[in-house]
């Protein structure tokens, strides 16, 4: 759906995004997608945080970064911080305070179900989340000095529901450059040449996909919260980095409003109004996973 709104303009094109037929289609998945994770979280009590504040990746280093040569001691690469840690504890907190009628105050088996992508840093931070969550009751203390109790969690372990796909899946690794190397991907990439261009000579790597300003941009990020000294033109690029990620956010909340307000029957594309489940699915068969997208790598990551 973004690609789409970048690639058409939301209303000032030949063929805006807004007065096609798929944007009301993709606009009322995301509705009704944005509603029942609202209920979900606000019923079961669901959350998804990242991870926080934590190291560069080893990987992500750049030539002319002037502090490549840190060693980032004791964490070391990818890990998280103390000033991660800090705010993971306090996300578990503001759950329990926010939640608290709907979640037991003292832990059981049944109260929380917990589950982690497998890198250390993800790890860590269920954990602390939990001790926020679940600060034990003068039942739960073993040890007086020691205001903390056990809570058990489970590691994804087949990268099917919570992992990032492009780093385990061979089948989304191949959609992904398929899309890539389509016309619609070449523009997109082409939109973005100047700042590519302007990134591998600040950086001294050649800079050509979203992925590298990705690692770039939170390499300087995590280098940045670190306390690290950065140099002068990597401000622009935090700025606009940020920045796009809001425009993301904000593209997504416009059509949610836009769509809000003038509601009416729509006709999906190739079908009708109220178009048979069994039509449905055969129209969305080539965009929606089946068994064969299943990916199984195991094993933790970092």
């Amino acid at each position: 759906m973004v690609v789409k709104v970048h690639i058409r303009g939301i209303l000032k094109s030949e063929k805006p995004y807004l007065e096609d037929h798929w944007c009301q289609f993709d606009a009322s998945m995301v509705f009704f997608l944005w509603i029942s994770v609202d209920l979900i979280s606000v019923r079961n009590s669901g959350h998804s945080p990242r991870h926080g504040n934590r190291t560069p990746d080893r990987t992500s280093l750049f030539p002319n970064d002037p502090n490549v040569n840190e060693t980032y001691e004791p964490f070391g690469y990818s890990q998280l911080t103390t000033k991660g840690k800090k705010t993971q504890y306090e996300i578990g907190r503001y759950l329990r305070e926010t939640y608290g009628d709907f979640i037991p105050a003292q832990y059981t088996p049944d109260a929380v179900y917990a589950i982690s992508t497998n890198f250390k840093r993800t790890k860590m931070c269920l954990e602390l989340v939990l001790a926020g969550l679940f600060p034990p009751l003068e039942s739960d203390i073993f040890t007086e000095s020691l205001n903390w109790q056990p809570i058990p969690f489970n590691v994804e372990q087949q990268e099917e529901l919570i992992g990032i796909p492009l780093i385990y899946c061979s089948n989304f690794v191949r959609q992904y450059y398929k899309f890539m190397l389509s016309l619609e991907g070449k523009e997109m990439l082409d939109s973005y040449q100047n700042l590519y261009q302007q990134l591998s000579n600040y950086s001294g790597l050649a800079v050509t996909s979203p992925d590298e300003v990705l690692d770039v941009f939170e390499t300087l990020e995590s280098e940045q919260y670190y306390g690290l000294e950065l140099l002068e033109w990597t401000s622009e690029i935090l700025t606009t980095g940020k920045f796009l990620i809001k425009i993301l956010d904000v593209s997504v909340i416009t059509i949610l409003f836009v769509f809000s307000r003038f509601i009416k029957l729509l006709t999906i594309p190739d079908c009708t109004s109220f178009c048979e489940i069994d039509k449905f699915a055969e129209q969305i068969a080539d965009d929606f996973p089946g068994m064969a997208d299943i990916c199984t790598f195991t094993g933790e990551l970092m």
